[in-house]
């Protein structure tokens, strides 16, 4: 596994560093990792893995002490939010365009 990561790396650096500098980043990269053992992380569909941040941010807010009226509020929200997406974009294109002004 170690060697994969490593292999990826130098691909993604390939256009960057000549044949030296690949040398010594590999050279690195074999030290570096010497001690560390590396899993392939368990791959979640992104609705699953959203699911498990709502339910996440939805505990927070309990334990935090909000009302149950708050927390209707934010799933409510969240939920809306979840459905309609080109809300988002809108809201990060504007935000992106009045930080430019500055």
């Amino acid at each position: 596994m170690i060697d994969n990561l490593i292999n990826e790396i130098e691909q993604a650096m390939l256009p960057i560093l000549d044949n030296g500098q690949l040398s010594q980043l590999r050279k690195v990269l074999e030290y570096t990792f010497r001690n560390i053992s590396v899993t392939e992380k368990e791959s979640m569909n992104a609705e699953s893995s959203n699911q498990v941040l709502v339910e996440n941010f939805v505990a927070a807010k309990k334990v935090e002490g909000c009302s149950e009226k708050s927390i209707s509020y934010y799933k409510s929200t969240i939920s809306r939010q979840r459905c309609n997406p080109c809300q988002d974009q809108a809201v990060e294109q504007t935000f992106v365009v009045d930080c430019s002004r500055l």
